[in-house]
């Protein structure tokens, strides 16, 4: 027997293979069987429903999918995947003479923001995220390339898009939110708090050719903020190792565990993992957490706290 468990950002009735499982919001929605096939959501807003089946693998246009040990799955509906449809509206939009015509990128919403590219018998497609307005477009040539350099507002920032078309088709090189971004010296920067526990922010340096040439972090607080909940100190000591933060990292390590566990070997340790998570399903093992790799399979591990430092950390087999 399998136990899929179902989240939403906003409330949704949840149908699996014809049986109706119950609505699903930011609390689980548990729903038990040999195997689940094929799912349809009805959302509790203006939103029209959708289907999909389910295949496990994390990269999906309606849902995240995340395996746990002993036949536990975690979907995480995607809110974007709601949304209701309306008739396409046009944003902004620029063309460029290139080659023996003219390129044209246009910037439209009706489900979502998109960004449609035409030059001659070429056409394509690309998502923006949602939640943008006062959108800019502004056509470039980089390298004798026509580029596309989309700016908007999101409700705590900024988001940029800087879009090329190369060798007879488009290309995005930059799509990212930001609190804030600015231009210094032909280079572009790009601000972004992280709601770590450390309370970092991280500072992406592109170049003039839109390509990342630096990533690095700076301290909201110009130190760190450090914890002395336990519940916290494992996501602490996961934040710190994944920003090459290891003089943060070793704060949380007693004496006796940091002795074997350099910098090298503990970013080995942590190196296939992407996520931490809650350990919100085996509530028998008390003291655990849950580690996401890059597929979306996941392992928990028992995390040993005595005086706000981590003692030791045990993979619980299944």
């Amino acid at each position: 027997m399998k136990a899929y468990y179902f989240l939403s950002e906003t409330p949704v009735l949840v149908t699996v293979d014809g049986v109706f499982a119950g609505c699903a919001g930011a609390e689980p929605l548990k729903y038990q069987a040999e195997a689940a096939n094929f799912v349809s959501v009805q959302p509790l807003t203006a939103a029209l429903p959708y289907a999909f089946e389910i295949t496990e693998s994390s990269e999906n246009l309606f849902y995240d999918f995340f395996t746990f040990p002993d036949n536990v799955f975690e979907i995480r509906l995607k809110h974007r995947a709601a949304r209701p449809y309306s008739l396409p509206k046009l944003l902004a939009q620029s063309v460029k003479p290139y080659g023996d015509g003219n390129i044209n990128f246009s910037v439209f919403a009706d489900a979502y923001n998109q960004l449609l590219v035409e030059y001659g018998n070429y056409t394509e497609i690309f998502l923006l995220p949602d939640s943008l307005s006062d959108f800019r477009l502004k056509t470039e040539t980089l390298k004798n390339r026509p580029l596309a350099v989309i700016t908007a507002k999101t409700p705590s920032g900024q988001y940029i898009n800087a879009t090329v078309f190369d060798g007879g088709k488009a290309r995005v090189l930059v799509s990212e939110t930001a609190h804030r971004i600015s231009w210094e010296k032909n280079r572009l920067l790009l601000y972004t708090a992280r709601l770590d526990v450390a309370q970092r922010a991280e500072v992406k340096v592109y170049g003039a050719d839109y390509l990342l040439a630096e990533k690095y972090y700076v301290y909201l607080n110009g130190s760190p903020v450090r914890t002395q909940e336990p519940r916290l100190i494992p996501f602490a000591l996961f934040e710190a190792v994944k920003y090459g933060d290891y003089g943060e990292a070793s704060y949380y390590l007693a004496p006796s565990l940091k002795a074997g566990l350099p910098k090298q070997k503990l970013e080995e340790f942590f190196a296939d993992y992407a996520e931490i998570a809650e350990n919100k399903y085996f509530h028998e093992h008390k003291d655990c957490v849950v580690f996401i790799d890059k597929s979306g399979k996941t392992a928990l591990f028992k995390i040993e706290i005595f005086n706000g430092k981590i003692e030791n950390i045990t993979e619980i087999e299944y």
